[in-house]
């Protein structure tokens, strides 16, 4: 998630966001960055896409 990305796609601060990445090495990292831009209301997936493919979403491919 670096700096050009997140100007790309950065929604306004009063919108919740939910972070996930593919296995949650860096997604505290990705919250706390969000958090530090403005966000106040940032959330981190426990589990991950990987948990999301296999408890809420099977067509994700693991």
């Amino acid at each position: 998630m670096d700096e050009s990305s997140h100007a790309i796609r950065n929604p306004a601060s009063a919108v919740p966001l939910a972070v996930l990445c593919h296995h949650g090495d860096r997604i505290i990292h990705a919250a706390e960055h969000l958090h530090r831009l403005g966000h106040r209301d940032v959330y981190y997936i426990d589990g991950d896409i990987e948990a999301w493919g296999g408890l809420v979403d099977t067509s994700i491919p693991h």
